[in-house]
């Protein structure tokens, strides 16, 4: 009986929270070719990096990446629907790739297939230049969260990035490559999108647009 009462009340919780969420309060989604134009610089202080639009290529967005001197970088994760693409143009670029650190210098170049957990940084003293290709629509959220993030420094800690992380990825295909598998972040992601929602989290925020 108990079993019964608690999968009503989650059964309840996501009926009507899904029903805010995507009928009554539907979530603002721009199109990223309205949001991305060339020569757009998109900057980050947590992350360390700086990029660069350089052009398109059908749905996809050609970058220039920065890293500065000692850049740390994003965590390690994951991409599942599409391979990432480096092209190191200076310096000397540092890549934990599927379990260890690869080292590329200049006219080097990777695909990282999708699935494989990557980390890009930079340990350096000297800044690194490399040119990316990556979808357009991930590039707007990750711009999006990394001003997010640099609004506030307890935006990028627990609990506030999980339900950040929760509402972004219906639409930011990144993952934790250091955590639960991949299908139980998707499904924690589903459990807690609602309540995000109810305590203000969004996907988009229209005061991070890029000016």
């Amino acid at each position: 009986m108990i079993l019964w009462w608690i999968g009503g009340i989650i059964v309840g919780y996501l009926s009507i929270g899904y029903l805010f969420h995507l009928v009554l309060f539907p979530e603002t989604k721009p199109n990223p070719q309205n949001y991305l134009k060339t020569g757009d610089l998109l900057k980050t202080e947590t992350g360390g990096n700086e990029i660069k639009m350089l052009g398109w290529e059908n749905d996809d967005v050609i970058l220039q990446l920065t890293f500065d001197p000692g850049a740390e970088g994003p965590p390690v994760h994951i991409q599942t629907e599409w391979d990432e693409y480096y092209k190191v143009l200076e310096g000397q670029l540092s890549l934990w790739y599927d379990g260890e650190t690869k080292k590329l210098s200049e006219g080097e170049e990777i695909t990282i297939p999708r699935g494989i957990p990557h980390k890009p940084f930079n340990p350096t003293d000297d800044p690194v230049v490399s040119k990316g290709k990556m979808p357009a629509q991930f590039v707007m959220y990750l711009d999006q969260i990394y001003k997010y993030m640099d609004e506030d420094e307890r935006n990028a800690e627990p609990p506030r990035m999980i339900f950040q992380m929760a509402v972004s990825n219906q639409y930011f295909d990144s993952y934790l490559g250091e955590g639960p598998p991949v299908w139980v972040q998707k499904f924690l992601n589903f459990l807690l999108i609602p309540l995000a929602r109810l305590m203000g989290y969004q996907s988009f925020y229209e005061k991070y647009r890029i000016r």
